[in-house]
This record gives C-alpha cells, structure tokens and sequence, in this order.
C-alpha cells in the first residue's frame, strides 16, 4: 500500500464508531428533524390505468396535456379549486399535507374534528377534477398514527389506508376503515357553517355519513359524484364505454361496470330527489 492510501485510510472512521450525538445533532439541524409519529387523517390513493396513459402520452399530445393537467393539480394552493368549489384555504391552514410520487398520491391532516371532513372532502373534490381529465381513482382513508413530512411519509395508519387501496378497494372508489365513521360524531352546521360554500351540492349535508355510500360489500366508500356536474358525468359514461370496446379483461370490466352503476345509482338518486322537491315533501 502507498503512503497516500495509507494515509487516508488511517484517518477515516469506522462505519462502527460514528458518534451519535452527532448523528442527533445532523438530525435537529436537518430539513427534518422531528421524527415523531402524530394521530393524522391519511388517504392513499392510486391513478387507475396512468401507466397506460403515459405510454399513450408518446404519441398522443393530447394526452400529454390531460397528465400534465392531473399531476399539476396535485400542487394547487386552494384558493381556487377550478369549476369545483369556491375557495377552502381553511384546508391548507388546517396542516394539509400532500405527496404524489408516480400513480400515487398521499394526503393527510392532523387528526381532529374539522380535518376528519376536510380530508373526505379534498379527496371527493379530487376525484371529481381527476374524472373530468379521464382519470379514474382508487384509494383507502384511515386514522391513526403517520408521520408526514415533505417527501417522507409511513406510519400504521398509512399502511392501512395502503392495504384499503390495493387489496379491499377494487373497483374505482374510495373506501374509509369502519374506525373513522365511527369515531366522527359531529354536526357539520356547528363545526364550520363555511364548508357548506364550498360546493352547492352540499349545502344540505349536515354529517359525514352523507358524504359517504355503503356498496354492496357493506364498504363505506366517497360519493364523489355529489360534487360533479353532468358533463363530467357525461364524460365518465363515454369512458367507461370505451374502456368496454378495449378490453377483454374480467377484472377490468368488474371495475368499468361498477362505475357504470355507481353512476346509474346517482342518476335515480337525483331524479328521485328532485321529484320530491317539486312535491313539497
């Protein structure tokens, strides 16, 4: 060995020896220094068939576009969601936070009264913009224990709202775990009367339980079509028959027909609503 190398790798220090203290001390001065876990509201969520997208995007401009047009979405500040709703900075200022990594997109809140519907509402709003783009979402929403901070996010909670997604969800909706219906037990009038400006469609909702539908499995998942408007409607039918005409798969025609009756389902729902208005009842 030379003296150079010698040299240097007498002043080097062992992997085995590395201080601590200074291992805490690079910790509390770093980006992220609080590592502890906090009780949040979390969803998980996935971009159905965005793989497929992409690789259409090579040869599809337009395409392109309605990709760039999802994930720029993700980064919007609130203070104007689009056509969907009128301004919620009461979200962001309530410690929203928010990851999208690939065809994956994490969001959660500190846990309490208020965050338990801003959580179900950001998703409900999400999925609706995400629809009128082409893009169909599927996810999980659970409570408990995550740390969330920047690109770094894990925990229980998220685990299972990871586990609702891939393994519980499986047609194009967004379940909740039975723990976070039953712990949320408040009236929305006397928690925020300004939640009711964020969309006309809900002005007569006044608990949580009606932002939700139990599906067939006895799942609780977001019925977010409550915030979409025909056109966006009109496009989802159109898309799902063309997913119909393309594919021969059994598992993704139980996905394309599931929605295609959730959509059925809001439709008589509505028509049935709107019936009982013009009778006073």
């Amino acid at each position: 060995m030379d003296e150079v190398s010698k040299d240097t790798n007498e002043n080097m220090t062992p992997v085995n020896s590395v201080n601590k203290e200074d291992c805490k001390v690079a910790l509390k001065n770093g980006p992220i220094h609080d590592f502890n876990y906090r009780e949040r509201v979390v969803a998980f969520l996935d971009i159905l068939g965005f793989k497929q997208k992409v690789n259409e995007s090579s040869s599809s401009q337009e395409t392109t576009v309605r990709i760039c047009s999802a994930l720029n979405f993700l980064t919007y500040d609130y203070k104007q969601y689009n056509s969907f709703c009128s301004s919620t900075e009461a979200f962001v200022k309530s410690g929203r936070r928010v990851t999208a990594f690939s065809d994956s997109i994490i969001i959660s809140y500190p846990k309490n009264e208020e965050t338990m519907i801003f959580l179900v509402l950001d998703v409900m709003l999400l999925q609706a913009h995400l629809a009128d783009l082409g893009f169909m979402l599927r996810g999980g929403i659970a409570l408990g224990q995550v740390f969330h901070s920047g690109n770094i996010a894990f925990g229980p909670a998220l685990i299972r709202a990871y586990e609702l997604e891939s393994k519980a969800a499986i047609y194009p909706r967004v379940i909740l775990e039975k723990k976070y219906l039953q712990e949320y037990s408040y009236d929305l009038q006397y928690l925020n009367p300004g939640l009711y400006s964020i969309h006309p469609n809900l002005n007569d909702i006044d608990h949580l339980v009606h932002l939700v539908r139990e599906d067939h499995d006895s799942l609780f998942y977001v019925d977010f079509l409550l915030v979409c408007g025909q056109g966006t409607i009109n496009k989802l039918l159109a898309l799902c028959e063309e997913m119909l005409s393309s594919t021969d798969e059994p598992s993704e025609i139980g996905k394309i027909n599931w929605l295609k009756n959730y959509i059925h389902r809001h439709e008589r729902r509505t028509i049935k609503n709107q019936d009982m208005l013009q009778k006073g009842l």
